[in-house]
């Protein structure tokens, strides 16, 4: 019997070993034993998939990518799009960089629903003291008419990376 750590060494180990050239290759076996011969997988199989080759399904970055990004209408993936998904996520969710932001959206995403809501940057606004009480609507609208790109009165985690560039 494995250790919980043991296990956790393990797939940091795997996950390590898995490159551009083999996580492709290894990706499509799992796609075809999924799709039993169809051209397309649903998109709760798609992050299956994901989640099997040790994609964080749950971070920020992917639940945005999937709910609010270009792939949120997206009901069925085919594996070269599954295969640019993983590399997209790949490439951004392990970046130290972003790692740091993501600590830095966990600051401003006080209940933890992976969003940034007006009321926590109000709270944020009064924690900080640098804004009048009565800047803070107007704060917060700029703050949303330039992130928020999907108008959903929020900010996902891409939102909020992209309003960092």
């Amino acid at each position: 019997m494995h250790s919980h750590k043991s296990i956790l060494t393990n797939l940091k180990v795997i996950r390590e070993k898995m490159n551009e050239k083999t996580a492709p290759l290894m990706m499509k076996k799992c796609f075809n034993k999924q799709c039993n011969g169809d051209k397309l997988v649903t998109r709760e199989d798609a992050k299956k998939i994901l989640a099997a080759h040790l994609i964080p399904i749950e971070h920020p970055y992917v639940i945005a990518l999937f709910d609010d990004g270009q792939y949120a209408d997206v009901r069925m993936f085919d594996c070269d799009t599954l295969v640019d998904i993983y590399r997209d996520i790949r490439s951004n969710v392990s970046d130290t960089t972003l790692a740091e932001r993501l600590e830095v959206f966990k600051q401003y995403d006080h209940n933890e629903n992976g969003f940034i809501e007006r009321k926590e940057l109000e709270k944020y606004l009064e924690e900080d003291k640098h804004y009048n009480s009565n800047e803070f609507d107007t704060v917060i609208d700029l703050v949303m008419h330039f992130g928020d790109t999907n108008g959903d009165g929020k900010l996902n985690y891409i939102e909020f990376l992209n309003m960092l560039e």
